[in-house]
């Protein structure tokens, strides 16, 4: 009786580890896939900041003196215009359809070299309405 249900126990045993070590490999070939694929997309993703970092372009700084004493800026005043009493951005983002100047948190929007809005959050701004 002993040797029967000993090899019922064998019986039993054998084919639990078979299903254990069979489970073990293919969970195994799970995570080779999916490590593959995140390695995979964190290539493109690489590769993507890459592009877009050399399409970035760098505005070297301009020196520009105040000849005419323009005190302020308008909506339409040209970048020139708005660089010459703002001087220098602290960045400067070129979207291609729009450009947009940063002055201390501040923006000034252009769409064909002209202003066509900003945000003056802390009043710093050198900016009038109307003549």
């Amino acid at each position: 009786m002993n040797k029967l249900i000993m090899m019922n126990k064998i019986f039993l045993i054998y084919p639990v580890c078979f299903v254990l070590l069979c489970c073990s490999d293919s969970s195994r070939q799970v995570e080779k896939e999916y490590i593959k694929n995140l390695e995979e997309k964190n290539k493109i993703l690489e590769q993507e900041i890459a592009d877009l970092k050399q399409k970035t372009k760098t505005v070297k700084p301009i020196k520009v003196s105040n000849t005419k004493g323009d005190k302020y800026f308008k909506l339409g005043s040209t970048k020139n215009q708005v660089l010459k009493v703002m001087g220098n951005p602290d960045k400067f983002i070129d979207l291609g359809f729009t450009q947009t100047m940063y002055f201390n948190g501040n923006t000034v929007e252009f769409r064909d070299g002209k202003v066509i809005g900003y945000k003056n959050y802390d009043g710093s701004l050198k900016v009038k309405l109307i003549d």
